[in-house]
């Protein structure tokens, strides 16, 4: 039998890391078993009472040795001191310093983090987040059937627009997106009006969106009223939401005075108003439950739109069907590294400043609008202290005499854009050729903010 040594530079190169990474398991055990976020000591892992006298568990059979060693001398007749041993040892089970199974705990007080240490006062916690910022580049045109003639819409009622781009994420990559619009109303004669809507959507990246609307308004007995209906439909996520409207506007009229002459209040003038509108409105959303993620860092969100019309013309009729644009966003994280100063629940009074991170939790902490019932349940998040001893065992924690007030940290975010509109159209008018253009500068400005509530909302 031939038997080939390999001499090569790479494979020694190659033993000699694995003979490394092996030798470092054992000089440093607690890195290999992933426990540096454990217990410090396996010896305050496991207690045994000394006057255990079951050495079998009836029902796991798990066998439980317990030696007296020595009485610890001291009021109330000394604290005693036992050896325990515990079977059912497990792969990862770390051995105490008196043996694989064996521990001596004289007992101990474990302490259970919940949300920040109860005895922080003002200490800082930094956080630094590392993220690559999200640019999308997009370009593309459309058509829209659009005619006036002499200033005036030629095509009332109907609308059709097509559209289609190109863009370029570097999170997603390369896609397409291609979108048709087309929205109709008519009247009714006196029985109201009806609008409808269709809008289709066929993106490379998010598949194909169908989003169809149904209106109807009308007045009987001088009491206006208004159905809507609609639903939004994804191929890749399904049927997301179907929504359900109807509102009625009853025409009181403005009266300030009684029957008697006499002058109403301002109150009783704005009762009567509010009893001008009514309406009811359900929905049912079928889409996975989004939240608001929590501003923890701020960040900043920038656009830039080049917008392009073309058109022509034809003896006081205006016809603009093209559209082009070009489009460029970027949103990025402004600052890397925040740092806050943290109150426990001990010092909980002291979370009075804008940029102070208080020790608490919300529950059901869903987006806040204007028809919220009910808002989301803060908690303080006290630590759980727990006792093991001879003679004694339980858990406490911290209390306050009062109820407290959590608030976030002060984040802001700052969002900003412009663009630039440009219209052409050329043709002819019954006296000479033309060539008309419009320009549309814009830009925006806008910045959020989160964390206490002012001005007493």
């Amino acid at each position: 039998m031939l038997i080939t040594i390999v001499t090569k530079k790479r494979f020694k190169v190659i033993a000699v890391f694995m003979a490394v990474n092996l030798l470092a398991q054992l000089g440093f055990p607690s890195v290999a078993f992933a426990l540096t976020s454990g217990p410090s000591q396996p010896e305050a892992a496991s207690f045994e009472p000394i006057n255990t006298n079951q050495m079998v568990d009836l029902f796991t059979g798990d066998f439980t040795y317990n030696i007296p060693l020595l009485n610890v001398p001291g009021p109330n007749g000394g604290y005693p001191i036992n050896l325990a041993y515990h079977a059912g040892i497990g792969m990862e089970q770390e051995s105490s310093w008196v043996g694989l199974g064996w521990n001596i705990n004289p007992g101990a007080i474990n302490r259970n983090l919940r949300g920040i240490p109860d005895d922080f006062s003002g200490d800082q916690i930094e956080k630094t987040v590392h993220m690559k910022p999200q640019r999308k580049m997009s370009f593309g045109g459309g058509f829209a059937v659009n005619l006036e003639i002499l200033g005036f819409d030629a095509l009332k009622g109907v609308n059709l627009g097509l559209s289609s781009s190109m863009y370029y994420d570097n999170y997603k990559g390369i896609g397409q997106n291609t979108g048709i619009n087309l929205s109709t109303s008519t009247a009714l004669g006196s029985a109201g009006s009806l609008e409808g809507s269709l809008g289709i959507s066929m993106d490379s990246k998010e598949g194909i969106g169908i989003s169809p609307s149904l209106s109807f308004a009308g007045a009987i007995k001088g009491q206006a009223f208004k159905f809507e209906t609609g639903l939004d439909y994804n191929s890749r996520q399904g049927l997301q939401n179907i929504t359900l409207s109807a509102n009625i506007n009853n025409f009181i009229k403005n009266v300030t005075k009684d029957r008697n002459g006499k002058e109403l209040s301002q109150k009783k003038q704005d009762r009567r108003k509010s009893l001008n509108k009514g309406g009811i409105s359900a929905g049912a959303s079928f889409s996975a439950a989004t939240y608001v993620p929590t501003m923890d860092m701020p960040r900043g969100t920038y656009t830039v739109n080049l917008d392009m019309k073309f058109g022509f013309d034809i003896i006081n009729n205006d016809f603009s069907p093209i559209n082009s644009f070009v489009k460029y966003s970027e949103n990025r994280i402004i600052q890397n590294t925040v740092s806050f100063d943290s109150y426990g629940l001990l010092y909980a009074q002291n979370n009075n400043n804008k940029t102070t991170l208080g020790d608490f939790n919300r529950e059901k902490d869903i987006p806040v609008n204007k028809k919220n019932k009910s808002l989301p349940i803060p908690s303080a998040a006290y630590d759980v202290f727990s006792i093991t001893g001879q003679g004694t065992g339980g858990a406490f924690r911290t209390y306050r005499s009062d109820i407290g007030v959590f608030t976030d940290p002060k984040i802001e975010t700052t969002s900003g854009g412009g663009g630039f509109g440009t219209e052409f159209n050329f043709g002819a008018t019954g006296v000479l050729n033309v060539v008309k253009t419009g320009i549309n500068p814009v830009i925006s400005v806008t910045q959020s903010y989160s964390g206490k509530w002012q001005n007493h909302d």
